[in-house]
């Protein structure tokens, strides 16, 4: 593959859930990772650019996962963090109209996972754990 084609080919949304995120990195063992297979019109496509036929998939390792999670984390955090500086902790996460008018300004999610990036190594977020032997023998009790 070339430049341009790994430019173009070479990326993913994740659109899943935290929960099944997290499931997934859990699943893959320690220096492995997931295999996501490209969708079906861009695999044609490639496929037809690199004169080629094997089924074409993205490896994303573990270690990519648990950044991803560990920033999704660290923006929550941040924002919380604002939110809390600015008086505001109603309870449940139900805030009043004037409560959300005071953080409407907080209502960019891109300033804060930028931030997170930038600043993943000294959030206090938690990594994501890695299953036990127990547990990848016999699943996890309860």
């Amino acid at each position: 593959m070339n430049d341009s084609q790994t430019k173009e080919f070479g990326h993913l949304n994740l659109i899943q859930g935290i929960k099944e995120l997290e499931h997934t990195c859990l699943s893959c063992k320690k220096g492995n990772g997931n295999r996501v297979l490209l969708e079906k019109s861009d695999m044609a496509e490639l496929q037809k650019q690199i004169n080629l036929s094997a089924e074409l998939a993205i490896n994303l390792s573990r270690d990519v996962y648990c950044r991803l999670l560990r920033t999704i984390r660290a923006t929550m955090y941040l924002w919380a963090e604002q939110l809390m500086d600015a008086g505001v902790s109603g309870d449940h996460n139900h805030y009043s109209p004037e409560e959300r008018k005071l953080v409407s300004h907080l209502d960019t999610p891109d300033v804060f996972w930028r931030k997170a990036m930038q600043e993943l190594d000294i959030v206090p977020v938690a990594d994501v754990r890695e299953l036990g032997f127990l547990e990848r023998m016999f699943g996890r009790a309860g």
